[in-house]
């Protein structure tokens, strides 16, 4: 949202926030009402309940890979700034207020329906955290608040790069957890067979099994592992394409000073 309205202020449309700012209300009444819809949905399914946990967190990983790879494919700061600003210039340019509405909209429901099903996911396998897991969310709304006031302040000279390297090791690393915790859970529902290396692997503390996803089974092991080898690869493609963008003779503070 700093993006989009700084984009505006740049091209001196600023009485087009108006309409952006009504989408992002919207997206915050949408948000809420897909959070009860949710989960009227997942009490009421009629699987067990080891079903029950596992599909919102089966979705959390689908989302958080889809938005892995996202990050991926915009830690060059020159695509960001070509992504956003293609983005806002095709809405701002007709003056649409459909356009610009559904712009705001989008930018903020898109991350809403994302955090819904996440804590849908993390709630249950959170029981007798529930105290902790609001502190954190207090906690993680100031940092988001911080970031935001950042962004206002700094503008392009934030090191965005860096941002999003950070944020994509944090995404990876609690879908890595949430797709262990998810085949566990299919597992206690009966719908994956279970293959225990107790034997050969240590135990976890309950707490820190659920915060980690790691289940001595050969089951989660092997998909939390298949989800590691996807990031690399993923990781390694984006890499290999933007090397082959570049070109040979091009520097990174080149790139940074043509983005800027």
């Amino acid at each position: 949202m700093a993006a989009i309205f700084g984009y505006l202020a740049a091209a001196r449309a600023t009485r087009l926030g108006r309409s952006v700012t009504w989408g992002m209300l919207a997206a915050g009444g949408a948000t809420v009402v897909t959070w009860f819809a949710f989960r009227w949905i997942i009490l009421n399914a009629p699987v067990r309940p080891g079903v029950v946990e596992a599909i919102p967190a089966l979705l959390a990983v689908v989302i958080l890979v889809g938005f892995s790879i996202w990050l991926l494919s915009r830690l060059d700061r020159r695509r960001w700034l070509e992504f956003m600003s293609a983005r806002v210039f095709s809405a701002a340019a007709t003056g649409s207020v459909a356009a610009l509405f559904a712009l705001g909209f989008m930018a903020v429901y898109r991350p809403g329906f994302e955090g819904v099903v996440f804590f849908q996911g993390l709630l249950n396998y959170s029981q007798g955290l529930e105290l902790g897991l609001l502190a954190a969310s207090v906690a993680g709304v100031g940092a988001i608040a911080g970031i935001a006031f950042v962004v206002f302040r700094l503008g392009r000279k934030l090191p965005i790069t860096s941002f999003y390297a950070v944020s994509l090791v944090v995404v990876m690393l609690i879908s890595v957890a949430f797709i262990g915790n998810a085949v566990r859970s299919l597992q206690e529902g009966y719908v994956i067979g279970i293959t225990n290396l107790t034997g050969s692997l240590p135990r976890l503390p309950i707490y820190l099994s659920q915060a980690t996803g790691y289940h001595p089974t050969l089951e989660t092991i092997i998909a939390q592992m298949l989800l590691l080898a996807g990031y690399a690869l993923a990781g390694l493609w984006v890499f290999l394409v933007s090397r082959r963008r570049r070109g040979p003779g091009a520097t990174e503070p080149a790139l940074v000073a043509e983005a800027a």
